[in-house]
């Protein structure tokens, strides 16, 4: 008898320890998470600077190719004309949604700028150490997919 509960709390014991280690997320998964933040932050330094030009290098050619370089660059400096200079944001939500050959970073953001504070969205697709926006939008009057 003893053998027996000694048997069945190994197996209870492995299937325990099997689910954990199934149940947790991919370590790759928090390097997505930093990479797309400091392209985040490279948005928000260039924007600050005025070189729009920057952030239209940091999107993915897809997003770009949608409207022209001036109308990209006119809503960005637009969108700093109304709010100024960023100064810090406060993480909302972050999490990754793996794709067939990238994962898509899905970041929200409480930011303040100079004059306003704002929602901020992002989508940066992620593949190792490299990474682009595929969308940037807030509710007031930047909106490019």
């Amino acid at each position: 008898m003893l053998r027996s509960s000694t048997q069945i709390f190994a197996i209870l014991g492995a299937l325990t320890t099997a689910a954990c280690l199934f149940s947790a997320k991919p370590i790759y998964y928090e390097n997505d998470k930093r990479v797309a933040l400091e392209h985040v932050a490279a948005f928000h330094n260039y924007l600050s600077d005025g070189d729009y030009e920057r952030i239209y290098e940091l999107f993915d050619k897809k997003v770009t190719s949608q409207q022209s370089k001036e109308q990209f660059i006119g809503a960005l400096r637009s969108f700093q004309d109304q709010a100024g200079a960023f100064r810090k944001h406060t993480i909302v939500t972050i999490d990754v949604r793996p794709q067939a050959d990238f994962r898509l970073v899905h970041i929200i953001l409480d930011s303040e700028f100079d004059r306003i504070r704002t929602q901020e969205e992002f989508d940066c697709f992620v593949d190792g150490a490299t990474a682009v926006f595929g969308f940037y939008g807030h509710p007031s009057t930047l909106n490019v997919r």
